[in-house]
């Protein structure tokens, strides 16, 4: 355990999920490299949004905000 102010941080969880992102990430690379899936499926699956929520998601005054109708 470590701690920066009153802040504890547990290193063996922090080192834990930094293995298992980069486990993740090479196996991500083997699934690109073997054709088991193509970049935009493997960006969808990846993605913290989904596509159901992406559809749903309405922005209010969207000109406003975003400058196009």
């Amino acid at each position: 355990m470590s701690s920066e102010g009153n802040i504890v941080i547990d290193d063996a969880a922090v080192d834990r999920r930094m293995r298992e992102k980069a486990d993740r990430r090479r196996r991500d690379a083997e699934r690109l490299t073997n054709g088991e899936v193509t970049p935009k499926e493997l960006q969808r699956e990846n993605s913290m949004f989904t596509a159901e929520w992406i559809r749903s998601v309405k922005i209010a005054d969207y000109f406003c905000n975003v400058g196009v109708s």
